[in-house]
């Protein structure tokens, strides 16, 4: 059903011009392609809720991006994160800005399918190569649509409501 809906809006983006004529239809493209990248980072995710959370920290303790925090850092932001039905919604970013690389953001929150929300944690800078890549690819997602967005300074606070939390990011394809 998310599949046809999805094709639905593709559809609707292409054909519907007139809709939205300060946007191209390039442009728009380029945003549903962000938008389903997305959709599939996080369908093939190994963590998408609380159980397979706890499952997955019980079977990967040592080769796992978590093992690059500190023990009170990753208590911390387990105990931060937030699932909807669609999977990692929201979570406290402050341990991973203090204590990670942009990379190894991006690879922990890759086990949730929401990557791409490294790029809006406020504050990182670019330590290599990757680092650079990472923070410009959010530069140039920054136009996508709303759906796709991230948002930092809120947190989910239920189906499609972010509530004010300074320390913490949404996931507004999530929430």
């Amino acid at each position: 059903m998310r599949i046809f809906l999805r094709t639905a809006l593709i559809f609707t983006a292409i054909t519907c011009t007139a809709a939205n004529a300060q946007q191209s239809p390039s442009a728009r493209m380029l945003e549903e392609k962000e938008i389903v990248e997305r959709d599939i980072s996080v369908m093939l995710a190994p963590i998408r809720s609380k159980a397979t959370l706890q499952e997955y920290l019980a079977t990967h303790q040592k080769n796992s991006p978590f093992a690059a925090l500190s023990p009170g850092a990753k208590r911390r932001f387990v105990q931060s994160l937030r699932f909807s039905e669609k999977g990692l919604s929201g979570y406290e970013y402050g341990d991973l800005q203090h204590e990670l690389t942009v990379t190894q953001i991006y690879k922990l929150l890759s086990l949730f399918g929401v990557e791409t929300s490294a790029s809006a944690i406020p504050g990182l800078k670019a330590k290599s190569k990757s680092d650079e890549l990472i923070l410009l690819r959010g530069k140039l997602n920054q136009t996508t649509l709303r759906m796709a967005t991230d948002y930092p300074g809120y947190i989910c606070g239920g189906k499609a409501s972010c509530v004010k939390d300074e320390r913490a990011i949404c996931i507004g394809a999530n929430c």
